[in-house]
């Protein structure tokens, strides 16, 4: 059935698309507060766990508040005579990156502490061995960091892509109704009607 196989793609897109994301925003995040001290680092290492607190779809109805063809980034935009008419930032063309935006958003505090964890588990000497024998900081992170977080990072990506391969209402709320789990609950949905 060529529905169910686009639906397939569809979710299958959304889960590799959520964590290539999550890992965008988590990694340079969890490098920053294991690595270096600076002020209000307790703060925001608190702050940036805030997104687990809430499902993901009242991200979804947040997102859809914000950026509505008069949402508060448009309206601020009309007012202060930026352009001339809404942008249409919703549009349902970027219904996948929109749902894998929302997604990413919400997940990436897993990532993060996954690899917060790993990063923090790495011997030091490791690093600062290679740093006397003169390798760059960025070649020590690609050959001593990332070999040794790769098992955190896996652990994390995992989750990650399984939970945004499933999640039913940030699609729904997006309005983006061609993916597997939305499909399964169109059929169980038509199948108590028939029943009633």
């Amino acid at each position: 059935n060529e529905l169910y196989i686009e639906g397939i793609i569809n979710s299958l897109m959304i889960g590799l698309l959520t964590t290539a994301l999550a890992t965008l925003v988590s990694l340079p995040l969890a490098v920053l507060n294991s690595k270096f001290n600076y002020a209000g680092k307790s703060i925001l290492s608190a702050l940036l766990l805030v997104p687990m607190v809430m499902p993901p779809f009242v991200g979804a109805i947040g997102i859809q508040r914000f950026f509505a063809r008069f949402g508060s980034i448009n309206v601020f935009l009309l007012d202060n005579n930026i352009i001339s008419r809404p942008i249409d930032w919703l549009d349902p063309s970027y219904n996948l990156w929109i749902v894998s935006i929302i997604s990413a958003l919400h997940l990436y505090p897993i990532l993060y502490l996954n690899l917060a964890a790993a990063i923090a588990n790495v011997d030091p000497s490791l690093e600062e061995a290679a740093a006397s024998l003169g390798s760059s900081r960025f070649q020590r992170f690609k050959d001593i960091m990332v070999p040794l977080i790769t098992p955190g990072f896996f652990s994390g990506a995992i989750i990650i892509f399984i939970w945004a391969f499933t999640d039913l209402g940030t699609p729904l709320l997006v309005g983006f109704h061609e993916t597997v789990p939305v499909y399964i609950f169109n059929l169980i949905t038509n199948i108590d009607e028939v029943v009633i």
